[in-house]
């Protein structure tokens, strides 16, 4: 049915990227070819060429209830898609209420993509949600390391399952549950979708660890940091940041 996956991903601190990656390896032992792309300010999604034995795969992290506005921008500036089949996937990150522990939230995004898909002419196949450690680090402390092993592990068979399933034909529609909770507590991710993100970029702020080396502003997907000063420079956020958490999880001096 397909003989090639094409994966493009957005993600910050890394959780995404492995989800894909692991989607990546798993074609590429069903015998697929594949490529696998980053979505950040350099990505240019009307070069896209959609082809009708190629699966599409495009996969975003969950931010305050639902992705990127970057994320929503790629898939807009998607040509139309001549019926090609795509898959939706977000990570979300792994809660614990109580004894219970519950898969990340992933919010409505995926099906406000798939929505937008659908008008562009794409055969939406798949939508699922990956639990990952969560890491929103300015607000919650990260998970134990023994913790964090446990789900990088399990993501492994997760996303093999997932893949499987989709060569083999079948459509699964997952997170309906998530999509129900959204419709709950609407607008509040819509209102973080297009205002969250800019009032969450003047949270952040460089301690006096900061040595000026300029790797968040490097690194950034959306190049949303500016290194201002004088003798020692240091990182300045933008209204353009959409908290992904990036340049947290690549600083030297944390």
């Amino acid at each position: 049915m397909f003989e090639q996956l094409d994966l493009f991903v957005y993600s910050g601190t890394g959780n995404t990227y492995q989800v894909a990656k692991c989607l990546h390896d798993a074609a590429s032992r069903q015998g697929l070819q594949g490529t696998l792309r980053t979505i950040d300010v350099s990505a240019k999604p009307q070069a896209y060429q959609p082809t009708e034995h190629t699966l599409l795969g495009l996969l975003a992290p969950t931010i305050g209830a639902i992705q990127p506005p970057s994320f929503f921008r790629f898939v807009l500036g998607l040509p139309k898609g001549n019926r090609q089949r795509v898959f939706l996937a977000a990570t979300g990150a792994w809660t614990r209420i109580g004894r219970l522990f519950v898969p990340g939230y992933v919010g409505f995004g995926l099906y406000l993509a798939a929505l937008m898909l659908l008008c562009k002419g794409y055969r939406v196949v798949g939508i699922n949600g990956f639990g990952m450690a969560q890491n929103w680090t300015t607000l919650i402390p990260p998970y134990r390391a023994a913790l964090e092993q446990r789900i990088n592990k399990e993501i492994l068979d997760t996303t093999e399952s997932f893949l499987a399933e989709l060569l083999n034909g079948k459509r699964i529609y997952r997170r309906i549950v998530d999509l129900v909770v959204t419709l709950l507590i609407f607008p509040l991710p819509f209102l973080f979708l297009l205002l969250g993100h800019r009032f969450l970029a003047k949270t952040m702020f460089a301690s006096s660890r900061c040595n000026g080396c300029g790797l968040c502003a490097e690194r950034c997907p959306q190049k949303a940091i500016r290194m201002c000063g004088g003798k020692q420079k240091r990182p300045f956020w933008t209204f353009s940041c959409e908290q992904c958490m990036r340049c947290a999880g690549y600083c030297p001096q944390r």
